[in-house]
């Protein structure tokens, strides 16, 4: 019998689209998420920016789907920011509500 569990991190992430680590996924979101801005927990809906020097649109929008299990939505701004919105944890479909 298959189990996720038993496979290596490398085949995970390749079952399951990742294309990150977790360490990575983590960083990205971090940069995004409520709790930074002081605007409620890691759950709440996302409307932040970030650099790309810091994260490229591709890897914020696996972190915060990785996390949240939203879609994100991507607005480029002047001088290389980038306005991010998504649903977040609670309000998507993994959410606790």
């Amino acid at each position: 019998m298959f189990s996720f569990n038993n496979t290596n991190p490398k085949e995970r992430n390749q079952m399951s689209g990742k294309t990150h680590s977790q360490e990575v996924l983590k960083s990205a979101f971090e940069l995004v998420q409520a709790t930074r801005l002081g605007l409620g927990d890691w759950k709440a809906p996302i409307l932040s920016s970030f650099s790309l020097e810091d994260c490229s649109k591709e890897l914020m929008r696996e972190s915060i789907i990785h996390f949240t299990a939203t879609e994100p939505t991507f607005k480029t701004l002047e001088g290389g920011r980038v306005l991010v919105k998504a649903l977040g944890y609670r309000m998507g479909p993994a959410g606790d509500h």
